[in-house]
């Protein structure tokens, strides 16, 4: 299974026709996650839904990393946006 194929299966769009919003999901900060967490929530459930997120967003960028250029091609990215998503700090939305 390719790197894309496996991000694509992460996030559940692999029967969507249209690119664009595709790559705008791959590219989205809040890639497979589900409601943000309500302010009552706990802290140290906030603590980990924050790391959480951190390493997810680690692990799909490490994907986009491996990318080539047939897959980027199939997402509509180029190299220029696969290098500023992956240069982000996992920090980073």
């Amino acid at each position: 299974m390719s790197a894309s194929q496996r991000l694509l299966r992460r996030i559940g769009d692999t029967d969507r026709p249209s690119r664009r919003p595709l790559m705008e999901a791959c590219l989205s900060p809040r890639v497979g996650l589900g409601p943000a967490p309500s302010p009552a929530a706990s802290v140290p459930g906030r603590v980990v839904a924050t790391i959480g997120l951190w390493r997810r967003r680690a692990y799909e960028r490490q994907l986009l990393a491996q990318f080539g250029e047939r897959e980027r091609h199939d997402l509509a990215l180029t190299l220029a946006d696969v290098m500023r998503e992956v240069a982000k700090p996992f920090w980073r939305g």
